[in-house]
C-alpha cells in the first residue's frame, strides 16, 4: 500500500509542477520576473538574460499536495515540508531582492547565513522536540550510533546549511539541479523503503514528480529557472530526508554532486587568494567543465552518472544497516 500511495504522491507531484509551470511561465513573461545573470559568468550565458525565474514557488504545492495526499497530515510528512519550505523562503526573498533591484545580488551573504542559523534552530527544534527525532547519529557502515546530543546539534548546524547553500550553487546550468537532484530523491525513496519510513517514501517520490516536472521546462534551453527559492527548497528537502532516515552522516555521498560544486569554489577561493592563481578554469564546477568544451547537456549527463554511481554506494552502505536500529533513533 505505501508503494502505491508513492506512486501516487509522484503522479501527483508531476502534473501539478507541469501543470503549474506552463502557466507560470506566461505570467513571469507578462510581469517581466527575468534572470538577472552575472557579467563576470560564462559568456555564453548572457542570452540567457531575461528568462523568468523562481520557478521554484511551484515547488511548495506539488510537493505538499502530494505528500500530504499520500500520507496524510502527520508529525513526519509536516516536518518534512517545513524543512523544505523554511530554507526555501529564504532563497525567495533573495530572488524577490534581485527581482527588485534588477541585479544578479540578492540578500548579502551575512543576510543570508542569518537567516540560514534561524531555520536551523527552527528545525532541529522541531526534528527534536516535536517529531521526536533523537539527537544521535548512526554511523554508516557500523551498527554503532554516537550518542551525543551537543555533537549532533553542532553538525547539523554544518549540514543543513552546507546542504542547502551546496544545492544553490549547483544550479548553474539548465537542467542541473533538478536532473541530479530526482536521482537522489530515488535514492532516499530507496532508503525510505528498506527503513519502513511511509512519510519519507511518499515525501521523496513527490519530491520525484515534480522535480521531473519542472525538468521538462528547465532542461535546456531552459524556458524557466527555479531560482534560489527552488534550490533552497530541494537542499532543504535532502537535508529533511537525512534526518529522518537518519543517514545525516552519509548525505556527503548522497549530494556528492552538491559538495563537489560547493568544494570547488572554497578551494578556487582560497587558492586564488593565497597564489594569485586559479585552480579551475572557474567555479563552481559545471563552469570548469563548461569552459573547456563541453555542453550544458553534457554537463548534465555526467554530473548525472556521477550522482547515479555516488547514489548506488550510498545504498550499498545503508543496505547492511539494522532497520531496528535506527527505529531506535526515533522515539
Amino acid at each position: 500500500m505505501n508503494f502505491l500511495l508513492s506512486i501516487l504522491a509522484l503522479v501527483i507531484g508531476f502534473l501539478v509542477a507541469v501543470f503549474a509551470t506552463r502557466r507560470l511561465i506566461p505570467l513571469l513573461k507578462r510581469i517581466k520576473l527575468g534572470q538577472e545573470i552575472r557579467e563576470e559568468g560564462p559568456q555564453s550565458h548572457l542570452q540567457k538574460q531575461g528568462t523568468p525565474t523562481m520557478g521554484g514557488v511551484v515547488f511548495l504545492p506539488a510537493v505538499a499536495l502530494a505528500t500530504f495526499i499520500g500520507n496524510g497530515i502527520n508529525r513526519y510528512s509536516v516536518f518534512l515540508v517545513l524543512c523544505a519550505t523554511l530554507f526555501g523562503l529564504i532563497g525567495f526573498l533573495d530572488d524577490g531582492l534581485k527581482l527588485l533591484h534588477h541585479r544578479s545580488l540578492g540578500l548579502r551573504a551575512w543576510q543570508k547565513i542569518a537567516g540560514q542559523l534561524i531555520v536551523v534552530v527552527i528545525v532541529l527544534a522541531v526534528g527534536i522536540g516535536m517529531v521526536d527525532l533523537l539527537p544521535h547519529f548512526w554511523v554508516p557502515g557500523f551498527q554503532l550510533t554516537l550518542n551525543n546530543a551537543a555533537f549532533y546539534v553542532a553538525v547539523m548546524f554544518v549540514v543543513l546549511i552546507g546542504t542547502t547553500n551546496a544545492a544553490n550553487l549547483t544550479d548553474g546550468l539548465d537542467g542541473l539541479l533538478s536532473g541530479t537532484s530526482v536521482i537522489i530523491a530515488i535514492g532516499f525513496f530507496v532508503i525510505s523503503t528498506w527503513f519502513l519510513l511511509p512519510a519519507g517514501m511518499v515525501f521523496s517520490a513527490a519530491l520525484v514528480g515534480t522535480l521531473l516536472g519542472f525538468f521538462y521546462f528547465n532542461r535546456h534551453p531552459a524556458a524557466i529557472f527555479m531560482g534560489d527559492t527552488g534550490s533552497f527548497f530541494v537542499g532543504g528537502a535532502m537535508a529533511g530526508l537525512a534526518m529522518l532516515t537518519k543517514t545525516e552522516l552519509l548525505l556527503p555521498l548522497l549530494c556528492l554532486i552538491y559538495v563537489l560544486e560547493a568544494l570547488s569554489v572554497m578551494i578556487q577561493v582560497a587558492v586564488f587568494k593565497k597564489t594569485g592563481k586559479r585552480v579551475f578554469r572557474m567555479s563552481p564546477l559545471h563552469h570548469h567543465f563548461e569552459l573547456g568544451g563541453l555542453k550544458e547537456e553534457q554537463v548534465l549527463y555526467l554530473f548525472a552518472i556521477i550522482t547515479g554511481i555516488s547514489v548506488l554506494l550510498a545504498l550499498l552502505v545503508v543496505h547492511g544497516a539494522d532497520p531496528a536500529l535506527l527505529q531506535q533513533l526515533r522515539r
